[in-house]
């Protein structure tokens, strides 16, 4: 009841009160036009601040974003403003800090956001297909002898940010179920976002690259194929905290819910990601990806305490210490894909074990999974 948001919700009542005891004692106003009666009306209403994510540019992204801003303004109660960031942590940041009342976040943001703070989905956006869902591709140069997952083996690959669901966590889950070892690859490399993945791979920066469907689109007139789409993945919610009053919630969910599919053409100034309308959105829907979450995450462990397992039986077995007074003793590690040289550990000082066993770590640190 006493909350700050409810004191500012309450604010506009206390000022139009006391504008209308203004008029009262000074005598009947003079008429205005309706545009200057919409205006403090809309100045006073209380301000939802919505963040989004800005991958492409600030005047590229408010250009789209600003459309659905002005729809809610004029079906809600409220006025509606945006604030951009670069990073999905900072997109949570905001949330958590009660900067933005709403966040526009990826699936994995949220997952993390839900574990933090309790945030809660409001609704999720639906596709072209009429379905809440998105897919992670992998997209290739039109040229390319590229035709499958099987085929990355010692090639290039370009993922997004470490947070990205679509750009980074499907896409290592589609390559464990294909039998693709990151360790097979020629290289791995992480940019910054989906755009800056789908531009290295159309500039030939790289072999193969991942990235969500919507992305993919716009970039196929540029010279990239998709070559494997994965499952569907619940589209990316916009995210409220679990205090939001509800009756502020209720509105922007009914206002988001009233878009109608077929509305889409007259919707063409609108993000793609938005203008053909939402579908509620529940945390259950974002099961399956705390799923994969779990799954990736025991396969890669279980490989990591395989090679650590190995890698201290191949010690045991192959380590041979030459004796005496030679303070450079010399060692032998021979390893399943590797030989260490004895003029290589010449100028190593073996003291301990520990010596020994960083020299390993050194030389063998590409078979290491990452």
């Amino acid at each position: 009841m006493g909350s700050p948001f409810r004191q500012f919700l309450l604010r506009p009542t206390i000022v139009l009160t006391l504008l209308a005891g203004c008029n009262q004692a000074g005598g009947e106003r003079p008429s205005l036009s309706a545009d200057e009666q919409d205006a403090p009306s809309l100045a006073h209403r209380p301000l939802i601040t919505f963040a989004f994510r800005q991958p492409i540019g600030i005047a590229i992204t408010n250009r789209y974003r600003q459309p659905m801003m002005d729809y809610l303004t004029e079906n809600t109660p409220y006025r509606f403003r945006t604030v951009l960031s670069r990073e999905s942590e900072r997109s949570v940041g905001m949330l958590e800090q009660r900067m933005a009342e709403i966040s526009h976040l990826g699936v994995v943001s949220y997952l993390e956001a839900n574990r933090q703070f309790g945030a809660v989905p409001l609704v999720r956006p639906v596709n072209r297909d009429r379905e809440p869902v998105s897919h992670s591709v992998f997209v290739t140069q039109e040229d390319s002898t590229v035709q499958g997952l099987i085929d990355l083996e010692k090639r290039s690959l370009a993922l997004g940010s470490f947070h990205s669901t679509l750009s980074n966590l499907i896409p290592r889950y589609e390559l464990m179920r294909a039998g693709v070892r990151l360790e097979d690859l020629r290289n791995l490399t992480h940019l910054a976002n989906d755009e800056e993945v789908a531009a290295a791979i159309a500039a030939g920066r790289f072999d193969v690259g991942a990235v969500e469907d919507v992305v993919a689109d716009r970039y196929l007139e540029k010279g990239l194929r998709v070559f494997h789409v994965s499952d569907p993945v619940p589209s990316a919610p916009l995210v409220i905290r679990d205090d939001l009053p509800r009756h502020v919630s209720r509105a922007i969910r009914e206002a988001l819910l009233q878009l109608d599919f077929d509305g889409s053409e007259s919707r063409q100034d609108w993000d793609e990601e938005f203008r053909y309308g939402f579908a509620p959105a529940r945390d259950s829907d974002y099961q399956p990806v705390r799923d994969i979450v779990k799954t990736y995450h025991d396969a890669r462990a279980r490989v990591t305490r395989l090679w650590e397992s190995n890698e201290r039986l191949q010690e045991k077995r192959h380590r041979r210490f030459v004796t005496g007074n030679d303070p450079y003793a010399r060692v032998h590690l021979v390893g399943q894909r590797h030989l260490l040289e004895e003029s290589k550990l010449d100028a190593i000082p073996v003291r301990s074990v520990g010596s020994v066993r960083q020299a390993f770590h050194r030389d063998n640190a590409r078979w290491r999974p990452h």
